[in-house]
């Protein structure tokens, strides 16, 4: 109830009981100030314009009945107290208005003031619990979605907001970035100054991000010293230019201790959803985690973007060599540039790569098949250089002709793998990626299990992820349009084990339908 009295909405059309209710609290004080409404569509209207403490709402009116009344005021505001006025009363209308949600319900025979006081004073203390219990409900939602130290969103709360905020993207068109930070030596801190000194570095850096944070971005603690931000509406360029304001930032603070001041560095990595390999609100998060480690491993205190070239050192074999790896990483580089030269593939080996290597994981294919398979997907497309932009975006189904075509690609992709020491598990895998289930494929006409499982499993990823890509010549399919497609395919194009392993995939990770 209000400090400057409670107002009050009685919607009566007899002109004599209202006139009684007026007189009743009038004798009650001023405190009580009173209006009223002679039909439900004037009530309805002066709860949706004016702000009431209290409604007693007839059960007969001209236009609805008060039942009906009282469940569209509860619409509009779901916790004002409405008494019901009613000509007579018995246990059954009470259970019939307690369901339409009113509060109470006065027989109007035996109105008084006794009476009236009694059921203001016991409606008044139910709204005040009421709005307590609501009060305490608020702050347990907010507890439960806030981290307790920096006040930040939780991890659980920010799954569900990326979630959200990644469905909205995909359904707007609008880019999606993700910034994963994480504060560079603070073990050390922990380590030699304490929790408690860690604790306040915490607090400090997050309230240096939200400084940076737009109202729209979604800022989390994810765990530790890591942060996450989630920034709708912006692309690589933004996210790079957000990284790297937050790392010039912590750069510059200081955080002010009782005995000294400790200088901090932050590690950001970024991705957006158009990074190659996001085709979902997980792979987003893990592509800028990626880049994240890639940034730690590049020095520190810096910005390292998915998809470029620092970021895929990280994603070299560990067994390679130093020159192997760097071999690999020009190769690499090189391959993501061909892509970039078609139309709607840029970024297609490294979501393949991504794709592919969660499904051969989950076939328990040895660990030698499942990085071969991986580094395979992200070279396939050298062979694009062996044939002309029109080549790739025909629409048509290939002929004799095209076959051919397709194996000088395969073969001149397997060559340059080779003449640059890349394995050979690797070069076989790129060269048979195009064969078919049903032998009908190049370069070689393998069918069944004479091809390698490697090839199997990128022939069935590659293609899904090319449905789901848009192409000159057609828009992109849904992921549910091209699972179906490529489950129709199981048996002649594709391993049918393959296509299987991907739809259980699909189903446990939410990266297809």
């Amino acid at each position: 109830m209000s400090a400057n009295g409670t107002r009050i909405l009685v919607v009566e059309d007899n002109g004599d009981d209202m006139l009684i209710l007026e007189r009743l609290f009038a004798r009650m004080g001023s405190h009580y100030q009173v209006e009223g409404a002679q039909t439900g569509a004037d009530a309805l209207a002066r709860v949706q314009s004016q702000t009431w403490d209290l409604a007693f709402v007839d059960q007969h009116l001209p236009d609805v009945r008060g039942e009906a009344l009282i469940g569209q005021i509860r619409q509009v505001e779901p916790h004002l107290p409405v008494i019901m006025l009613t000509g007579q009363g018995d246990e059954q209308l009470a259970v019939s208005v307690m369901k339409a949600g009113a509060w109470d319900y006065l027989r109007k025979n035996d109105l008084n003031g006794p009476l009236l006081r009694r059921t203001l004073h016991s409606i008044e203390e139910r709204a005040r619990l009421d709005a307590q219990v609501r009060a305490t409900q608020a702050e347990l939602r907010e507890l439960a979605i806030r981290d307790g130290l920096t006040g930040l969103c939780n991890h659980r709360h920010f799954q569900s907001l990326l979630q959200t905020e990644f469905a909205r993207a995909r359904r707007y068109g609008k880019p999606l970035a993700c910034l994963m930070l994480d504060l560079d030596r603070f073990k050390r801190i922990n380590d030699t100054l304490g929790h408690p000194c860690g604790d306040e570095v915490l607090r400090h850096v997050s309230q240096l991000l939200r400084g940076v944070a737009r109202e729209v971005d979604v800022l989390a603690r994810y765990g530790g010293e890591e942060f996450v931000l989630l920034l709708p509406n912006t692309d690589a360029e933004g996210a790079m230019r957000a990284g790297e304001r937050i790392c010039e930032a912590v750069a510059e603070s200081r955080v002010e201790l009782a005995d000294r001041q400790l200088r901090l560095t932050v590690s950001v990595g970024a991705a957006t959803d158009e990074s190659p390999g996001v085709a979902s609100a997980v792979e987003l998060v893990r592509r800028a985690d990626e880049a994240l480690y890639a940034a730690k491993r590049g020095g520190r205190n810096r910005v390292c973007l998915a998809g470029t070239p620092e970021a895929l050192v990280d994603e070299v074999p560990s067994g390679a060599g130093r020159s192997g790896r760097r071999t690999a990483v020009v190769l690499t580089t090189l391959s993501s540039m061909v892509e970039r030269h078609h139309p709607g593939r840029a970024g297609h080996g490294a979501r393949v790569a991504a794709l592919v290597g969660r499904l051969v994981r989950s076939c328990g294919l040895g660990h030698d098949v499942q990085e071969a398979t991986v580094a395979a997907a992200r070279l396939a497309g050298l062979g694009r250089l062996a044939l002309p932009e029109s080549f790739w975006n025909t629409p048509h189904a290939l002929d004799d002709a095209g076959l051919r075509r397709v194996r000088e690609s395969a073969l001149l992709a397997e060559e340059i793998l080779l003449q640059a020491g890349e394995r050979e598990a690797v070069a076989t895998a790129v060269r048979h990626q195009r064969e078919r289930w049903d032998g009908r494929g190049a370069p070689d006409g393998l069918r069944a299990n004479e091809i390698p499982i490697g090839s199997r499993a990128l022939a069935v990823v590659d293609a899904w992820c090319a449905l789901t890509a848009e192409r000159p010549w057609r828009p992109a399919y849904s992921p549910e349009e091209a699972r179906q497609i490529v489950v129709a395919e199981a048996g002649k194009a594709f391993d049918p084990r393959m296509v299987k392993a991907l739809c259980a995939l699909f189903d446990a990770e939410g990266v297809g339908p």
